[in-house]
């Protein structure tokens, strides 16, 4: 025994393992424990989570003071996303629980019940810890608030948290009360929200506290991203969270991160980044990112032709139970997409106004890019869309730049409606700036916007057509340059689809080959790869694969070595 508190006393990590083993030995099992259960709480500070997690799993496998191995291990899973796990480890323990491990163990279960959005369960857990004045319980009363919608109430929920944390001097509840300072802060005042997030960023950092770091990180690249539609502190929170085992967070990093990949690049790009969201969702077993990620995959495949896959992963999403209102609210929008890129805007409003129904009234609702293009179509077809605009300037949500973006184009369509060219032009132009972070929204956006520009006679629209049908069908978007060709030739303007710029040869002629094969063939015989000869002529690579397959078959060729041969030979 005297060996083991020398041990102790030196302060070193592998002495106070030495020295809970000694005891342990010795049979003092509870002193041991209590070496490492102060080991866990190092560990998951630093985040260290995977070595957290095998003491925890040693201490309960020898029974040594279960609740309190319950408490840590309930807030070890609810930091790694098991909180599901966590609220069942917690629930056996409660009732054994007395004294202050009572109320601390109700405290960490209200965390895990507001990780899976049981908001008034969370408020219940609070209420029977008996905490009033404990820093934690007014954190996670705004939390449960601010889920809940009751931004009022949670807005003042936080800012006592922060006051009492300060008094406490706990760097932890300070961190964690200034993020949810910082997420309220961000639906109206996204300087006040960075504020409060670099506070917690620095506090975690000087304190060692790397999952509030994270945390800290993560809002920032928010609040930055509202601004610039991109931010680079959301990759490098992603991978500090994956780094850390903090798979909740990096989850939260997925999602925001792929919506910035759709509006940048289009639904093609979206099947990595919802392959990452389904990979997490089945580590933590967590329903919403596995509905999540089946709703971006959803997204990927709206496009004409694809029909039948977006609804068959939309019924998945639906048969694995009752989704959260912003899921079915997805939903509804990526449904809309269908009749949009096929030209029905009466159809596809229909649905934005089913998505609109879900998350109007919800003030913590995300801003997503759906809003603007909700009250652009309402804008479009004409339907309440002054009220839609007044209510749209309101929301949260317009504070991000691209659906900033989308209301200039929207009050652009209607000042041209009114007659007023010289508004409706300056709109527009303010809406070009807004949304220049965003190409593949700023394209669908725009062309919607000049329709109507065409139909009532303000603006320039077609140079802008003509210069957008050319983005479409190299990044494509087929049904998008379909509208656009539509859209042009109704205003006297044919195209010339697939149509090259060389001569062919009156042998390759007589094979059926095209001026837009031979564009190909050239450029094949140059030694380009398809990715370089879509740059090149504005096609898609999928598109110059088919040419490239039908040259193998009108020739006989093999090979691409011996298409160069064969035009060789007809060129010497």
């Amino acid at each position: 025994m005297r060996a083991a508190r020398a041990l102790h006393a030196r302060g070193g990590e592998d002495d106070e393992s030495a020295a809970a083993d000694l005891l342990a030995a010795a049979g003092d099992r509870q002193d041991a424990a209590e070496i490492r259960l102060r080991q866990v709480a190092r560990d998951i500070k630093k985040g260290a989570m995977r070595s957290a997690e095998q003491r925890l799993q040693n201490l309960a496998d020898q029974g040594s003071l279960p609740v309190k191995v319950a408490i840590e291990r309930v807030r070890l899973y609810t930091l790694t996303g098991e909180a599901g796990r966590a609220l069942a480890v917690g629930d056996v323990a409660l009732e054994s629980s007395t004294g202050a491990d009572h109320a601390e163990l109700c405290l960490r279960l209200a965390r895990a019940a507001i990780v899976v959005q049981r908001w008034s369960e969370a408020e219940d857990f609070v209420a029977r810890a008996g905490r009033p004045y404990d820093p934690r319980s007014s954190v996670l009363l705004a939390d449960a608030a601010h889920g809940a919608g009751r931004v009022e109430e949670a807005v003042a929920h936080a800012h006592r948290a922060v006051e009492r944390s300060e008094s406490d001097r706990n760097p932890e509840v300070l961190c964690e009360a200034l993020c949810i300072v910082g997420r309220l802060a961000r639906l109206s005042d996204p300087a006040a929200a960075a504020r409060a997030f670099r506070r917690a960023s620095q506090v975690a950092a000087e304190s060692g506290l790397r999952p509030w770091r994270v945390e800290a990180e993560l809002g920032l690249g928010t609040v930055e991203a509202l601004d610039q539609e991109h931010s680079a502190k959301l990759d490098h929170a992603r991978d500090l969270a994956l780094d850390s085992g903090l798979l909740i967070q990096a989850g939260g990093a997925e999602l925001i991160l792929a919506e910035q990949t759709y509006v940048a690049e289009g639904p093609r790009a979206l099947a990595a980044p919802a392959q990452r969201v389904l990979d997490l969702g089945a580590a933590l077993q967590s329903q919403y990112l596995l509905a999540t990620g089946k709703l971006l995959l959803a997204q990927s495949y709206a496009m004409p032709g694809r029909e039948r896959q977006v609804r068959a992963m939309l019924a998945s999403v639906e048969a694995s139970g009752v989704p959260a209102p912003d899921t079915v609210a997805m939903a509804w929008a990526i449904r809309a997409l269908l009749p949009l890129l096929g030209h029905d805007l009466p159809g596809a409003l229909v649905l934005l106004d089913r998505f609109a129904d879900g998350v109007l009234g919800h003030a913590p609702a995300a801003p997503l890019h759906q809003f603007g293009l909700w009250v652009l179509l309402r804008t479009v077809v004409g339907v309440n869309d002054v009220e839609a605009r007044a209510v749209f300037r309101q929301l949260p949500a317009s504070l991000r730049r691209a659906n900033r973006g989308a209301l200039r184009y929207a009050e652009a369509i209607a000042q041209g409606r009114q007659g007023n060219r010289d508004q409706a032009e300056a709109s527009f132009a303010a809406g070009e700036q807004d949304l220049s972070p965003v190409p593949y929204l700023h394209r669908l956006l725009r062309l919607f916007t000049c329709e109507c520009a065409l139909s009532d006679g303000w603006g320039d629209p077609l140079p802008q057509l003509r210069v957008d049908l050319l983005a479409h069908e190299h990044n494509g978007d087929e049904a998008l340059a379909k509208i656009c060709r539509d859209l042009l030739r109704r205003a006297g303007t044919p195209t010339r689809r697939g149509r090259g710029d060389a001569s062919v040869p009156p042998a390759l002629r007589s094979l059926g080959v095209t001026s837009r094969e031979m564009d190909v063939l050239r450029l094949v015989a140059d030694g380009l790869s398809n990715a370089a000869i879509a740059q090149r002529l504005y096609l898609s690579p999928r598109t110059v694969e088919t040419h490239v397959s039908s040259l193998l078959a009108r020739t006989g060729c093999r090979s691409r070595y011996e298409l160069r041969g064969f035009l060789d030979r007809l060129t010497p």
